[in-house]
């Protein structure tokens, strides 16, 4: 469950990330920064960042700011396999990625992939403030 039902995008030296096997441990959640891997190999994205709502590590997000167009691409946004709760996270995390976008001089959304794939529209649609 989550305890502030608050979204957090973290970063990949962020405390909780950094000690991947305790990480492991006690989340479940395997996380490596994937800039290094070729990409080939990249299961979640180049710069893919921990999601954390409440006390759960429910995902990880792949973005880029594309700064000329002022777009804020979301490349890939995968969902741990057991997170079923899209629904009532999504109005908490637009919010997170409203304010990644704007703190990156972005006015504009895409978002490329997501899984599960159904929850692609949803967050479309609220990204672009049809919610």
């Amino acid at each position: 469950g989550s305890v502030d039902g608050q979204a957090h995008i973290l970063s990949p030296f962020d405390n909780l990330i950094i000690r991947r096997g305790w990480l492991r441990d006690h989340f479940g959640f395997d996380y490596k920064l994937e800039a290094y891997t070729p990409k080939a190999k990249r299961q979640y994205g180049y710069f893919a960042l921990p999601i954390l709502w409440g006390d759960q590590l429910v995902g990880r997000v792949d973005a880029k700011a594309d700064r000329k167009p002022k777009t804020f691409i979301v490349r890939n946004l995968v969902f741990e396999p057991e997170f079923a709760d899209h629904e009532a996270f999504m109005p908490t995390f637009v919010g997170r990625l409203r304010d990644f976008a704007a703190f990156n001089d972005c006015e504009h959304f895409l978002v490329e992939e997501t899984e599960p794939a159904h929850v692609k529209q949803p967050l479309e649609q609220a990204l672009a403030g049809h919610a």
